[in-house]
């Protein structure tokens, strides 16, 4: 599905600070941070690098196929394996409490059918897009839009590296031009390319996890070096 690289990275708290200091300096003529030293801004290399989102395969459109709310339960009972509670949808988002409580109940194991192993994929896949790659604002909700692209999830990968940039890109521009107490999108990436470009205040050596390996499951299964984001724990 392309999200192992942010599997294999750790959960690392938000700087608000830091983030609201390069939401001040976020120029959305530009899409670029002004410093005193010149422009810089997040660019699809740094999205590959960081977290090894995929940046080929199709493209994630926000096609809204007007759905009403029971067709978005049959929906999510097809593609996720329940049906949620009415007051669970918002148009065509769901809230990511309900996600994560259905996990908390349903864990697939060896012996589970793969359809069930499939639709816990994409309950996680929803959870990670909802809560790091292209987080809401509240928190409270994730777009089930992205289901569509869920639903072969073994024909092919999808471009989310593009939809993860550009849904960062629409943030920052937001919150740059509006009094708002809460921003989305990745904030974790946005922290990390931070730390990387301004050294003075990235993380002391003794933090950083440096002996970073492919992880060997077997000798035919052998999971690739884990991205830059890993270093940070």
């Amino acid at each position: 599905m392309g999200f192992l690289g942010i599997l294999q990275c750790d959960h690392i708290e938000i700087d608000q600070h830091l983030i609201t200091a390069l939401v001040e300096r976020w120029r959305p003529e530009t899409h670029t941070f002004y410093f005193s030293i010149g422009e810089a801004t997040v660019t699809l290399q740094d999205i590959a690098i960081i977290w090894a989102l995929p940046l080929e395969g199709n493209l994630i459109t926000g096609v809204d196929t007007k759905r009403i709310t029971q067709q978005w339960k049959n929906y999510c009972h097809q593609l996720l394996g329940f049906q949620p509670d009415e007051r669970a949808i918002k148009n065509s988002r769901i809230k990511s409490t309900v996600l994560h409580e259905w996990l908390l109940g349903n864990t697939c194991d060896s012996d589970s059918p793969f359809e069930e192993v499939l639709q816990e994929a994409r309950v996680c896949a929803l959870c990670i897009l909802g809560g790091i790659l292209c987080a809401d604002p509240t928190d409270n909700y994730v777009s089930l839009l992205y289901l569509r692209h869920m639903e072969d999830i073994e024909g092919g990968v999808s471009n989310w590296g593009v939809a993860v940039l550009a849904y960062l890109y629409i943030e920052l521009c937001t919150a740059s031009q509006r009094r708002k107490m809460n921003i989305g999108g990745a904030m974790q990436l946005l922290q990390i390319w931070a730390w990387s470009r301004i050294i003075t205040i990235a993380p002391i050596p003794s933090t950083i996890n440096t002996e970073l390996r492919p992880t060997i499951i077997d000798e035919e299964n052998i999971l690739p070096h884990p991205p830059y984001a890993a270093r940070y724990v």
